[in-house]
């Protein structure tokens, strides 16, 4: 048999190929402990604006379109244009305060200031020009159906609709939800809610899991410094329904939220004066009692607004007083726990926070602001990606769960902004987290086999007899 001799060249040759091949792993395990946050880049553009002042804007979870109510009605946008694609106007006297919109942007519902009726619009993105009000005329599909009145003003963050435009949850400034199911087969007038419920509070926010789930309402006490959060599961089932659970011994809510699967829940109070948190429930869907159901974590400040990325790990909260850190962050929010827990990181310390949204995987965040009055959009690392200034202030923001849109409004003129997000990749490729790290190894044995085939090459080139 032929035996392999070898000379110098072919050691430095496999020095060389075996330093390669160190290059390449270490090089693959540098890109995967890079953070998710530095995995993208963000170009954030003001695309156009609308010289309307809006009580509510809502964006489509695709980005594509925007629903915004003010006092005259309903106007509905594509993405590209600030030009509405059809508008509805509303009956004389009725103040819209409140919008909500599916994850396609085929379905529209509003509240009605005025009563506390509900129109559902279906069929939106075939619709175009005016839907004028004439008497509540359904027949000529201005709207699909209204609800008889409820039992106070709809108001901002009152409202929400499934992904699908199924379910609708409906709370008002009174002290009951209203559930509406299957809602894409119902048309006419007086079309009543499917099942209501006391909530122990005045309901000033509700949020609903995307497929109609799990809901959550929360406000304050009437008259009263202290308020209540109610958590619902398996709401789109027939009624009646109890809540699962309820703390009213809690600060006066003002907005809430609850992550898809309705592990999460998080609330958050404002009033000066007086001990104000945000809370945060873990495990809510599997949490029963009639009182006081602890939070896993709060932390003590006076918050203006809440929201979670979709799985709840992540959430971000505004504050409204100036001259203090007034935009907070916490990561891997699920498994946090304790009183007055630090945040991950906290910013824009010169500015009030009025209202936060943050993208399905929590990648990016949008905070609207006053004094000066401004957008801005930040990753979640706390890396500033966009800052833009704004004629009115911010009170009013809605990001699409894609994150490719944003839109910021408030009820003053000049005040509808919409903001289109390009995501792009580093120089190289994707970047990926550290726990990713294992859906590198068909890559890492890649490299593995390289180096070896370059090393038994020259091994080949170098055989002797």
């Amino acid at each position: 048999m032929p035996t392999l001799k070898f000379n110098r060249n072919i050691v430095i040759s496999m020095k060389k190929s075996i330093s390669l091949l160190t290059m390449m792993l270490l090089s693959v395990l540098a890109f995967a402990m890079v953070p998710p946050s530095a995995a993208h880049g963000y170009t954030i553009n003001e695309l156009w604006t609308n010289p309307m002042q809006v009580n509510d804007v809502a964006v489509s979870k695709d980005g594509n379109y925007v629903a915004a109510v003010n006092n005259t009605g309903l106007y509905f946008f594509g993405w590209d244009s600030p030009n509405p694609i059809w508008w509805y106007l509303s009956e004389a006297g009725d103040k819209l305060l409140s919008v909500a919109i599916s994850a396609n942007g085929q379905y529209v519902i509003f509240g009605n200031s005025t009563n506390g009726s509900i129109f559902f619009f279906g069929d939106c993105m075939g619709r175009s020009g005016l839907q004028a009000a004439n008497g509540y005329d359904w027949v000529s599909k201005q709207f699909t159906y209204y609800s008889p009145a409820g039992n106070n003003d709809v108001e901002r963050r009152t409202i929400d609709i499934s992904d699908n435009g199924e379910y609708v949850v409906v709370g008002g400034t009174g002290d009951q939800v209203y559930y509406f199911i299957d809602c894409t087969t119902k048309s006419g007038t007086g079309v009543n809610w499917d099942w209501q419920c006391y909530t122990y509070d005045l309901v000033h926010a509700v949020d609903m899991s995307p497929d109609g789930r799990y809901v959550v309402a929360g406000g304050p006490w009437p008259f009263s410094p202290t308020g209540a959060v109610t958590f619902f599961k398996d709401a789109n089932l027939p009624g009646p329904h109890s809540p699962l659970w309820y703390n009213y011994t809690l600060g006066p809510i003002v907005d809430v939220a609850v992550s898809d699967d309705g592990y999460s829940v998080a609330a958050v109070s404002e009033l000066r004066g007086v001990p104000v948190t945000l809370y945060y429930w873990a495990d809510a869907s599997n949490l029963s009692g009639s009182t006081d159901i602890s939070a896993n974590w709060s932390r003590l400040h006076a918050f203006s607004s809440v929201d979670m990325s979709s799985d709840g790990d992540r959430v971000v909260a505004g504050y409204y007083e100036l001259n203090v850190a007034s935009l907070h962050y916490w990561d891997n929010a699920r498994t946090l726990s304790g009183d007055n827990v630090t945040e991950t990181w906290v910013r824009v310390p010169d500015l009030s926070v009025l209202d936060v949204g943050i993208s399905d995987d929590g990648s990016l965040i949008v905070a609207g602001t006053g004094r000066p009055d401004c957008a801005l959009f930040y990753t979640n690392d706390g890396t500033l990606v966009g800052n833009f200034t704004l004629d009115s202030p911010g009170y009013i923001v809605s990001m699409a769960g894609s994150g490719e849109s944003a839109a910021v409004g408030g009820a003053f003129a000049d005040s509808l902004y919409f903001y289109r997000i390009i995501t792009t990749n580093p120089v190289g490729g994707e970047v990926l987290a550290s726990d990713g790290l294992m859906l590198l190894a068909p890559y890492m044995a890649l490299a593995v086999m390289v180096a070896g085939a370059v090393v038994t090459g020259v091994l080949l080139r170098r055989r002797m007899p």
